[in-house]
């Protein structure tokens, strides 16, 4: 297939996704036909204002590029929101449930070496002082870590702020 002829079809195709986006826009917005039609206050013919054409580009004032790149900067952050919320959400409370449970494995992995290294200095608690120091602070230490590990897990199984 030429270049030509591959652009036609992607060009029809195009069209054809846009009218059917269309179509489905135009039938999410139309009332239902069973229900009963809502009054609405209107204001007669003779009180409403007039509306005025926009006037060309050339005389309207100039904004600056810092008002404009904060009005597409507040546009864009809706989006993402909408998409975090929508399509990324499940995805970034899994990877984070994951995160949890890496780091709380890793520091169960710490507090385990500190529990065997405890368990080989006790018979010392009873000796010399740097032996007491090292059992103390092996326990310390894997206590510490116990906690570290703990506490990830039990984040990790928390439920997500909606």
């Amino acid at each position: 297939m030429d270049r030509v002829r591959l652009g036609r079809a992607l060009g029809k195709g195009a069209r054809g996704a846009a009218r059917t986006a269309w179509e489905a826009i135009d039938a999410a917005t139309t009332p239902s036909p069973t229900t009963p039609p809502t009054r609405t206050t209107r204001v007669p013919p003779e009180i409403q204002r007039p509306t005025y054409p926009k006037p060309p580009i050339s005389q309207q004032p100039r904004r600056s590029t810092a008002e404009t790149t904060y009005e597409v900067l507040g546009k864009s952050t809706g989006a993402i929101r909408g998409a975090s919320r929508g399509i990324a959400g499940p995805l970034r409370n899994a990877s984070r449930a994951l995160w949890h449970e890496l780091t709380g494995s890793f520091f169960a992995l710490f507090a385990f070496s500190f529990v065997v290294g405890a368990w080989k200095w006790r018979t010392g608690i009873h000796g010399n002082a740097f032996e007491q120091r090292r059992f103390y602070f092996a326990a310390g230490l894997a206590a510490l870590f116990l906690y570290f590990s703990i506490s990830s897990f039990l984040r990790a199984n928390r439920k997500p702020a909606q």
